[in-house]
């Protein structure tokens, strides 16, 4: 550690007080201490005590970053992060978006000719996140992610700050998503029964399974995801209970008669399943139920 005091003339009026004074004169300034295992005593250059005080810290940051050795890849950093988020059991959605978030920013490194990790100063990932063609909601979201990298590389001594956090969100326009009214529940309804008309035989099944999926959503409020993966288990009489896939919530409710109805007439994809088969990724099948949906 390096310690910085003024070396004052015999003419300063400071000088009997020897280091104790710093601030009152414009005296050489001096560094002492032992930097890299070496006793270090020189002249620092400049008689600015802001100035000599930021090179002394970045001498220290130096001999911290090659203590530790060869710098982290960006790349490395990434695979590291990611490794433990599968090793926390975090959700495949959540790993999937910050996948999508490692692969925008490595190739943005590699189009700015960057590979390390101590690369991304605050100015570029200010430019980084320009790039990105998110609206606001979503950019604050990315940005949450972006920090949690760098707060994780920060925790693991790769870097010495972190650059993300002194990126400002993006200002989020109030926006509540109200919920559907009963002439639109009526469309929605009538629409699924046109498709049974129109449909090809082969995608008949689905539309008839398509309204009773709608009915669920609308009288349980579930989001499609559960929806979707419900099995009869779920159901004890008109009471609907289970826990949400993406937030563990627990969820009980009593469905009316209708809707009941509609799944009970609902032929079943696979076992006890209404609308999959049970295998594979649920992300997959409820994608194909979004587009039927829209």
């Amino acid at each position: 550690m390096l310690t910085l005091y003024r070396r004052h003339k015999p003419t300063c009026p400071q000088f009997a007080e020897g280091r104790k004074s710093h601030n009152r004169c414009k005296c050489k300034i001096w560094a002492d201490g032992v930097l890299g295992g070496q006793e270090v005593r020189r002249a620092m250059g400049t008689r600015d005590w802001t100035k000599a005080n930021r090179q002394v810290q970045e001498w220290e940051a130096a001999e911290r970053m090659s203590e530790r050795g060869a710098p982290v890849t960006l790349v490395e950093a990434w695979k590291s992060l990611i490794a433990d988020l599968e090793a926390r059991k975090l959700s495949p959605e959540t790993i999937r978006k910050y996948k999508s978030l490692a692969l925008r920013m490595t190739d943005f490194s590699a189009d700015k000719g960057l590979s390390l990790l101590a690369d991304f100063g605050v100015d570029t990932l200010s430019r980084f996140r320009a790039t990105w063609p998110d609206g606001p909601r979503t950019a604050g979201k990315n940005l949450e992610r972006l920090k949690a990298f760098f707060r994780f590389a920060l925790e693991r001594k790769w870097i010495e700050s972190n650059p993300a956090k002194l990126l400002r969100p993006p200002k989020v326009a109030a926006c509540p998503t109200m919920p559907l009214t009963s002439g639109e529940m009526i469309k929605i309804l009538a629409a699924c029964d046109t498709l049974q008309n129109t449909t090809h035989a082969s995608g008949r099944m689905n539309v008839r399974r398509l309204k009773a999926l709608v009915l669920l959503m609308r009288y349980s409020g579930i989001r499609i995801s559960d929806a979707v993966a419900l099995t009869t288990d779920r159901l004890d009489g008109k009471k609907l209970f289970l826990y949400t896939a993406k937030t563990g919530v627990p969820i009980y409710t009593v469905l009316p008669d209708s809707v009941l109805h509609a799944l009970e007439a609902t032929p079943r994809v696979a076992g006890n399943y209404y609308f999959w088969t049970g295998e594979g990724k649920i992300e997959s099948i409820v994608r194909s139920w979004q587009a039927r949906v829209k």
